[in-house]
């Protein structure tokens, strides 16, 4: 086992390759798990709890949701989780280069 690297995270990165892999993206060196717990902006904002949120050592953010079926509208949730993730990347006054693939 590497070093740093939990048995629960090697499992994780192993089942991450192999679906990378199927969909013919490089394999994944690390991953870093991250709180899945959205900040909310106002107190009216609707928090999101994502199953996994990770970072890769390229520092490409992951949101990895497990699901036996759709009862929920796991497109439109996926769309919601993805856009919190990707406008959180940047604070105020930053340029949009900076943003990293999702």
């Amino acid at each position: 086992m590497s070093a740093g690297i939990s048995h629960s995270n090697l499992i994780e990165l192993a089942f991450l390759n192999s679906t990378f892999r199927d969909a013919g993206e490089s394999p994944l060196s690390e991953i870093v798990l991250l709180n899945p717990y959205t900040e909310a902006d106002s107190p009216d904002d609707k928090q999101s709890i994502m199953d996994i949120k990770a970072k890769t050592a390229k520092g490409e953010l992951l949101n990895i949701e497990m699901q036996l079926f759709n009862p929920y509208h796991m497109e439109k949730r996926t769309l919601f989780y993805w856009s919190e993730m990707y406008y959180h990347q940047i604070p105020k006054g930053s340029n949009y280069n900076t943003l990293k693939k999702l």
